[in-house]
């Protein structure tokens, strides 16, 4: 509670995920915080690396491959890369908003509620994992309550889901 006294209730993802465990010398995964990593660096801001990429990648791998051959009817003639850190720094993470400004940090609530004001039958349903600290639920709940829209509550669906065994569980 003191730390997150100290951070004036601002917790940013990097840094919980160090704070969190700091005492241990572990940090917690990026992507799913079930996984732990074993940090070097005891006083950094953010973990060394996102011990959740190694447990997960093969995961997220097979299951593309497995969309590309059932439903897509294609095999790609190109090795992917699940986390491919080459491509993130040829990406152009400037932002051009539909209102003309061009915005240094991305903001894709601002297209959503655009996207939904064009198209009044526009349904959107977020899906976020339990443990998932790349897109946390109450962050994704608030961007969406927040579009500045007149929209009826039943066209936007988040639910938050936790996995036990084989089975998906609506929390």
């Amino acid at each position: 509670m003191n730390y997150v006294k100290r951070s004036r209730l601002r917790l940013y993802p990097s840094r919980f995920r160090s704070e969190l465990l700091r005492d241990q010398g572990r940090s917690m995964g990026h992507y799913d915080a079930r996984f732990e990593g074993l940090d070097y660096d005891g006083v950094s801001e953010c973990p060394d690396y996102d011990a959740s990429v190694s447990s997960v990648a093969s995961a997220f791998d097979a299951a593309l491959h497995q969309h590309f051959a059932e439903d897509l009817h294609f095999t790609p003639t190109e090795r992917y890369l699940v986390f491919n850190d080459q491509a993130l720094t040829q990406w152009d993470w400037k932002h051009h908003a539909w209102w003309g400004e061009h915005l240094n940090e991305h903001y894709v609530a601002g297209d959503l509620a655009e996207a939904m004001r064009q198209n009044p039958r526009l349904r959107v349903m977020s899906i976020n994992g339990y443990f998932d600290l790349a897109t946390p639920f109450y962050a994704t709940e608030y961007a969406l309550a927040h579009l500045g829209i007149a929209y009826p509550p039943s066209a936007i669906w988040p639910r938050n889901w936790a996995y036990r065994g084989r089975r998906c569980v609506k929390r």
